[in-house]
């Protein structure tokens, strides 16, 4: 017989088998309408391992990082352009 602890000690290493029947078990439970979509979140969020999360936040930083970029290639070119004209107009005066 296999005890709850063991299962999911079992299961802390084989996390895509842990997410299989995670997933099983929440389709039964939608299926009658006995799952709290609320607390199935709260859980979700609570299983995501540290590592998982640095990983999220890295990829976050980065996607800031790209688009930071982007916008000071922008301003810069915005600058450069609005120089240009401003010693147009003063030839022109």
């Amino acid at each position: 017989m296999l005890s709850k602890e063991d299962l999911w000690e079992a299961l802390q290493e084989y996390p895509e088998a842990r997410r299989t029947l995670i997933e099983k078990g929440r389709q039964l439970l939608r299926k009658d309408n006995l799952l709290d979509e609320e607390v199935a979140k709260r859980q979700d969020m609570e299983q995501i391992s540290v590592e998982q999360k640095v990983d999220a936040l890295e990829s976050i930083f980065e996607n800031v990082a790209i688009r930071l970029n982007r916008l000071k290639a922008e301003f810069e070119a915005m600058q450069v352009d609005t120089e240009e004209r401003l010693v147009g107009v003063e030839h022109r005066l």
